[in-house]
């Protein structure tokens, strides 16, 4: 009983500080970005699929047009008009697209800028775990979740200053020793989908610092 109430209290302490145990690396590969107040911006490829993209892409939205972006468009919104202008459905899947496409979708939606987050690997962690006092061998906590995204920031004036980085993220469960010397280790964002969530807000972030 007394371990299950140190649990709850630890449950209640994450809630309220859950951002102590994420961390985010960002990592530039290549090209420049400086985005203004009268950019078009289109989000092509997120890194999750269905109804869940919905949220990623509202997200980025939000946070693109309060930095002062002038629109942000997602593809499943204008998919038919690009496919009824000739482009081919698998050159939109392209990462990164041909040059005929970008041309494409230049002229038919004026769009200034295109975005592809892409995830290269994700890594579920568990909602709580426990290690005993005796065990002496070497312990990594099971708890943590950990995602890795690309973003390519495709400039359609001039592919030269393409814009391409990393986002590798890390969420860490809190932990705890009781009495008996266990530790006990929990992390209420140990699904995939958080943890890549949390490393796409930190890229769209990242991108949002562009804008001038």
């Amino acid at each position: 009983m007394y371990r299950f109430i140190r649990l709850l209290i630890l449950s209640a302490f994450l809630l309220t500080n859950l951002s102590s145990c994420s961390t985010t690396k960002i990592r530039k590969e290549s090209g420049m970005l400086s985005l203004t107040s009268s950019d078009i911006i289109l989000i092509n490829t997120l890194p999750v699929n269905g109804h869940k993209a919905i949220s990623f892409y509202e997200s980025a939205r939000e946070k693109l047009t309060k930095a002062g972006v002038k629109e942000v468009i997602y593809l499943p919104e204008v998919e038919f008009q690009l496919l009824a202008s000739g482009i081919k459905y698998e050159d939109l899947k392209r990462m990164p697209l041909k040059e005929s496409t970008r041309i494409r979708i230049s002229e038919t939606l004026g769009v200034n800028y295109i975005i592809e987050a892409q995830l290269i690997n994700a890594k579920e962690g568990s909602l709580y775990e426990i290690e005993n006092a005796n065990n002496k061998l070497p312990y990594d906590d099971p708890t943590t979740s950990e995602a890795e995204l690309l973003f390519l920031i495709s400039n359609l004036e001039n592919p030269a200053l393409d814009y391409k980085f990393s986002v590798s993220t890390t969420i860490s469960g809190l932990s705890y020793n009781d009495d008996d010397g266990d530790s006990h280790s929990i992390n209420l964002s140990y699904s995939e989908y958080s943890v890549v969530m949390r490393s796409f807000k930190d890229g769209i972030k990242e991108i949002s610092r562009k804008v001038n």
